[in-house]
């Protein structure tokens, strides 16, 4: 069982900013979007070194030249043999959700040089994927995990408070697996910057 992680998380539109709430790496509230919500999140998040789940699976769509392709797969399938960067993300077709597909999909052909698999992972219906990757012109694989078995084991499923109202939600956040093992963790994310900020670790590591 991962380490159980107390975080402190600024909200900002549907992104927010994640920090450790040790009171020596805790920031000031008032140093970050001071007018929006704030909550706190209890979350297992899978840390480096940890195995991914293999035996889950998940709808993996991608865009072909003759349509749509749907496969059932385990993600030990998916990871035994590729490094893969796999990102969680809130929902198909919010602002902050199309700046990051589109990030990744603008430094899409670096990944493939560096032999990088770039996955994305949400809730969302195969329906809402194959409509995101048609309208973004997205050339990488999404995940539907309708039934929520993957966002929990990663552990990116935890409760958020806005405005005083709570509700459960995807905590945007990526992982760089290897093997089957996570060597990389991201649980802060900045839409903007993401996939170069991968694309950095991956060239100096």
């Amino acid at each position: 069982m991962p380490k159980r992680t107390f975080f402190n998380v600024e909200i900002f539109a549907d992104s927010f900013a994640i920090f450790s709430l040790d009171p020596g790496l805790l920031p000031k509230r008032h140093d970050f979007f001071p007018a929006l919500g704030f909550c706190c999140i209890l979350a297992d998040m899978l840390k480096e070194g940890d195995a991914v789940p293999g035996s889950l699976t998940g709808l993996v769509v991608v865009q072909t030249p003759h349509g749509f392709l749907e496969k059932d797969e385990t993600l030990e399938n998916l990871f035994k043999k590729n490094t893969v960067l796999l990102y969680f993300y809130p929902k198909d077709m919010t602002p902050g959700c199309i700046t990051e597909a589109v990030g990744f999909q603008a430094w899409l052909p670096e990944f493939k040089k560096l032999g990088v698999r770039v996955i994305g992972c949400s809730r969302d219906t195969v329906k809402s994927h194959c409509g995101f990757i048609e309208k973004k012109s997205l050339a990488f694989e999404l995940i539907s995990d309708t039934s929520g078995a993957i966002t929990e084991a990663f552990g990116v499923w935890a409760e958020k408070s806005m405005y005083g109202k709570k509700f459960m939600g995807i905590l945007r956040s990526s992982f760089l697996i290897e093997k089957g093992k996570v060597v990389k963790v991201y649980p802060k994310v900045s839409v903007k910057t993401h996939a170069e900020e991968v694309l950095e670790f991956l060239k100096n590591r």
